[in-house]
């Protein structure tokens, strides 16, 4: 999915367009597997803002529909597309 795609998605669900979102969506898509929050965190290295943006950010896409919690074993969610 490219940079364009992703933000039409967003627009589409009712979120607006921030950098921290595209970074979490973007390392969402790119996995082989679901990821927790502690994985995003990992993979951004700080370039999508601090854990509880990027928190925020996965809460958001799961109550708009975009991201889906694949897993919740043993009390840790992984979010999926």
């Amino acid at each position: 999915m490219t940079k364009d795609e992703i933000k039409q998605r967003l627009r589409e669900s009712g979120l607006r367009v921030t950098i921290p979102r595209l970074a979490v969506m973007r390392s969402i898509i790119s996995a082989n597997r679901p990821l927790s929050h502690a994985d995003v965190v990992g993979i951004l290295d700080g370039d999508g803002g601090d854990q509880a943006t990027i928190y925020r950010c996965l809460v958001a896409f799961v109550n708009a529909g975009i991201l889906r919690i694949a897993s919740k074993a043993n009390g840790i969610a992984r979010y999926e597309v």
